[in-house]
């Protein structure tokens, strides 16, 4: 499955956010929302039950290092 940006999108195509708790910056929009929900569908990520954070998951480790060549701990 791939992910597909809306032609027509109710928030910007791509910008920075601020994160309010931990103060990094990551991909808001709908670039954003289009790797979110496409990292979320091939099990690379998974959302903490109740909260709006996500953990990366082995095979998502895996992924990011070979596409992105993103080394996480």
């Amino acid at each position: 499955m791939r992910a597909v940006l809306d032609p027509r999108p109710r928030r910007k195509a791509c910008c920075p956010c601020l994160d309010w708790s931990e103060r990094r910056f990551h991909l808001a929009g709908d670039a954003g929302h289009a790797l979110l929900s496409l990292f979320l569908q091939r099990g690379w990520l998974i959302r903490t039950p109740g909260y709006r954070e996500v953990r990366v998951t082995h095979s998502g480790k895996t992924a990011l290092c070979r596409h992105f060549r993103l080394r996480l701990p």
